[in-house]
């Protein structure tokens, strides 16, 4: 079993000796020496000793470090658990699989480390020993299940149950002891530490089914999948924006059962008493950036605190301020077509040349009214008519579901204005066909200002067109993007900039020379002033 930690617990725990020749487990320090101290580790346990697991439990337990103490207490359960005792023959495994279960008896679960590194509770069904026949040889095979949500149109989908079969055959035996072959296959015995885990997680758990389309921070490894034999894991390294959306999903929560195959088993569960099920702490989630479903575990997801503040950080002439913060902010005031169930939404179209803050303005009101931004950019949405149509009614729903403002970025091939291009034109036919009926909050973004589309424009709330900042506003932008970047610059220097830089430099061109400028300073030990901006923007065609 491998475990996966910090590179900097790891070197905490190492500062707890005094020599680590004898420690086989210290050759990752050599490793990751280089690497910073958010890194992580992963090794196998066999390298480490039970005296020194024990002694990395309580270094996390000292620190609150959660992760490493719930995967190395199943660890040293293992080691020092029950069923120790080496079998000889592959027939005494199912006697000595119940009695390793009934062995400090909770629940009757064993505890599954996944490909995230999280642990995942199964309840013991049962187990059955297979004899040789013919081509095949003896086999022990243990039925564990939880109760866990399905993808709705997949496997065994009617079932609020999954189940996983654990297959054991002689070779297994040279492993050591029931504890150390359920411990190859990352199972480990029950303790109270993981069933307080266990809890915390569940009350998560809960916590998020019960606010459906809610926003998240997520980071960590997710699954592509709920079906064992499909899924992949894939790596986020960095937060990323995710919804809570089960929509798709068939989610049943059962906690107690009474098997139909559990005779001879310990006394604690027999056929007449209920059996404990344990949930799978697994959610669907549709992650913002990928534009993806996937699993993750409930630990992973971090609430995201909406940032109302930040518009108050975007520079708008006061009337573009003001008209967006009404349309924004009234979504609840919609006023129906004559043909009942058309458009009542807003429809926000931002015009202007490249950098000015088209999609910012997006980002930022849908901050100011708590409604996570669904950011869709054109090429995801096709160039086929049909697709067109399809991929965007999908689109319209899913937003529409979540209550989210949705932003369709450089929409420019589905607002130009038609001509005798048939295929164009049945693109933006069907574009607008799609618009018809959605009632949701949605900005179009597009650098073009002359050939939209008049069906485009009369379907339109508001139409905002956006300017190169006049001197007054680079001031402004000077200030906010330098404070935003963590640079320095007086009051005085702003405006020195914005007299500099006056002639159609918008705020992405800003805050782009303020990033060059400050990283090629601090390489060089230099003053930022006017003159290094000069040189600077050399680079960029400023000037």
């Amino acid at each position: 079993m491998r475990l996966e930690i910090e590179n900097s617990f790891l070197k905490d725990f190492a500062s707890t000796f005094e020599n680590l020749t004898d420690k086989p487990w210290a050759i990752h320090l050599e490793r990751s020496s280089a690497w910073g101290n958010d890194s992580k580790v992963n090794f196998e346990l066999s390298s480490v000793s039970t005296e020194d697991l024990s002694s990395m439990y309580e270094l996390a337990k000292a620190k609150g470090n959660r992760s490493v103490m719930v995967n190395l207490t199943g660890v040293l359960a293992a080691r020092k658990s029950k069923g120790q005792t080496k079998l000889s023959k592959l027939r005494m495994l199912d006697e000595a699989i119940r009695s390793f279960i009934s062995a400090d008896f909770i629940d009757g679960w064993l505890y599954h480390q996944g490909a995230d590194g999280l642990m995942q509770p199964y309840a013991f069904e049962s187990v059955r020993y297979e004899p040789p026949k013919l081509r095949d040889t003896e086999s022990v095979t243990v039925s564990l299940f939880c109760c866990a949500p399905k993808e709705k149109g997949g496997r065994h989908n009617e079932s609020a149950f999954t189940r996983v079969y654990l297959n054991f055959r002689t070779d297994d035996l040279n492993l050591g002891s029931v504890a150390q072959i359920f411990q190859s296959k990352g199972y480990s015995h029950e303790t109270p530490d993981l069933k307080e885990a266990y809890l915390q997680s569940r009350n998560r758990l809960v916590e998020v089914v019960s606010q459906p389309y809610k926003q998240y921070w997520v980071k960590g490894s997710v699954m592509t999948s709920m079906e064992l034999w499909s899924r992949k894991k894939v790596e986020i390294p960095f937060p990323t924006r995710a919804v809570f959306d089960e929509y798709h999903v068939f989610r049943t929560i059962i906690e107690s059962f009474v098997p139909g195959d559990t005779r001879g088993y310990d006394g604690s569960v027999t056929l007449d008493n209920l059996v404990t099920v344990p949930l799978s702490m697994y959610t669907s989630i549709f992650d913002m950036d990928r534009h993806q479903y996937f699993w993750a575990h409930v630990d992973l997801l971090e609430d995201y605190a909406f940032d109302e503040g930040m518009v108050d950080k975007i520079v708008l002439p006061e009337t573009h301020r003001d008209l967006i913060g009404i349309l924004t902010q009234d979504l609840d005031i919609q006023f129906e077509d004559i043909v009942k169930g058309k458009s009542g939404g807003t429809t926000i179209l931002c015009k202007g040349a490249p950098g000015l803050g088209k999609t910012l303005t997006a980002e930022v009101f849908s901050e100011s009214v708590r409604r996570p931004l669904y950011r869709v950019h054109s090429g995801q949405i096709g160039y086929d008519p049909e697709h067109v149509e399809s991929n965007l009614r999908e689109i319209l729903v899913r937003a529409q579901r979540w209550g989210a403002a949705l932003l369709i970025d450089e929409a420019d091939v589905f607002i130009r204005e038609r001509s005798n291009d048939i295929v164009h034109n049945a693109i933006v036919s069907a574009f607008l066909r799609t618009l018809e009926y959605f009632s949701g909050l949605l900005f179009l973004t597009t650098n073009r200002s002359n050939d939209i589309d008049d069906a485009i424009l009369s379907r339109c709330t508001a139409i905002v067109k956006y300017e190169y900042p006049d001197k007054e506003q680079a001031v402004r932008l000077w200030q906010v993007l330098s404070k935003q970047s963590g640079v320095k610059l007086s009051p005085a220097l702003c405006k020195k900039l914005a007299d500099l830089f006056s002639k159609d430099v918008s705020g992405r061109d800003i805050k782009k020379l303020i990033d060059l400028t400050a990283r090629y300073a601090d390489k060089k030990k230099l003053a930022l002033d006017v003159d290094l901006f000069r040189r600077c923007a050399l680079f960029k065609g400023m000037i």
